[in-house]
């Protein structure tokens, strides 16, 4: 669909550069918050599909935080398999192709090589490896065939379970005072809620895990009020940030109502699932430290009001 098409105010795009999500006007009139409004109705109309008892106590913590860890997640046995399976396969690729760092100031495209891809934020490298049957037969049948994981993933993303959205997740913090990683930045994703998903293979410390504020997925009247004056600012020809992941500074997160970012440090074979609507962050990390994890980016189409 072309950027410009009116169409593309019923899809997941959240850039203010397409013409139509970014008219000054039909925001002034209220057409960001419109977007969000309905998109909640929809999501709240898909989860019902889905409704049974199992995991019944996580998810509500999940939908009243907006974050949710599961310590222990995968049985001792299996996950010490695909631990090393893991390991053994970013050792691999890391003789193919070796660790670098980003130079580039902001987020660059997806650079593609034989068996995944490394995309940069800023100095940050954030490698991307697929998961298939021959180099990760372990892996592979957990992520297809675990009742447990797709259960969870449906429930909390709103649509059937998509196991090829899965990728072993390799991070490598950059120097964030030569080049600069916005990630670092407090920011939401999207207008609609997405749920990113990882499983902890390596324990993590506290400066280079996940900062979330707690329940800042929700949409209050003072978090409407803010949407509307970002997206009239951003509307603005003259405007020249057209993002719609919308960045924010601590005192306006804590004007709005929420708290200020929690640091979360999982131990190894830890689910950690957050709605990424939620304002959140990546932690000051060392340059160098690593976060390995298995990954996966579920953000369903917001205005379907059946899933797929």
């Amino acid at each position: 669909m072309n950027k410009n098409s009116f169409l593309k105010i019923f899809t997941a795009y959240k850039g203010f550069d397409a013409y139509w999500i970014g008219h000054p006007l039909l925001n002034k009139i209220g057409l960001h918050i419109f977007r969000i409004k309905l998109a909640d109705l929809f999501y709240t109309t898909r989860k019902m599909f889905f409704f049974n008892f199992k995991n019944k106590h996580q998810l509500k913590t999940l939908f009243k935080d907006g974050v949710l860890t599961v310590p222990n997640f995968i049985s001792n046995e299996t996950f010490s398999l695909i631990s090393k399976e893991v390991q053994n396969r970013i050792k691999e690729l890391e003789q193919q192709q070796p660790i670098q760092l980003g130079d580039i100031p902001g987020f660059q495209q997806p650079t593609p090589f034989k068996g995944g891809f490394d995309r940069y934020d800023g100095g940050t490298l954030n490698r991307f490896i697929d998961i298939n049957k021959i180099d990760t037969p372990h892996l592979y049948d957990y992520i297809y065939n675990n009742p447990e994981l797709k259960n969870i993933c449906q429930k909390s993303s709103s649509y059937y379970y998509k196991p090829h959205k899965f990728k072993i997740y390799q991070m490598v913090h950059g120097d964030s005072e030569t080049i600069h990683d916005l990630q670092k930045e407090i920011h939401k994703d999207t207008f609609h809620s997405t749920i990113k998903l990882w499983i902890i293979l390596e324990d993590v410390k506290d400066e280079e895990g996940l900062k979330y504020s707690i329940g800042s997925h929700k949409i209050n009247l003072k978090r409407l009020k803010w949407e509307y004056a970002k997206s009239i600012t951003i509307s603005q020809p003259n405007h020249s940030i057209k993002g719609g992941a919308f960045r924010l500074s601590k005192e306006e997160l804590l004007d709005m109502g929420f708290s200020d970012t929690t640091s979360f440090a999982p131990k190894a074979n830890t689910l950690v699932i957050a709605d990424t609507r939620g304002f959140h962050c990546r932690g000051e990390a060392k340059t160098g430290a690593q976060r390995i994890a298995i990954y996966a980016s579920l953000r369903p189409a917001p205005f379907s009001p059946l899933p797929y």
